[in-house]
């Protein structure tokens, strides 16, 4: 059961994190859907996520 869990849940679970991450991402004024998520703004490390398209579904 290891073996076979293991590439199931690595070929699952990766493509799924990569689209979650690019779903979340804040577009902001570039289409860069692999811009970083943190980011530093006046020193301060902070979190840009966007969760406005899955207000609508």
């Amino acid at each position: 059961m290891g073996l076979p869990f293991a590439w199931l849940l690595f070929f699952f679970a990766l493509p799924f994190a990569i689209l979650l991450r690019i779903s979340i991402t804040d577009m902001g004024e570039q289409l860069d859907p692999f811009a970083s998520l943190l980011r530093t703004v006046n020193g301060q490390l902070g979190v840009f996520v966007q969760f406005q398209s899955f207000i609508s579904l």
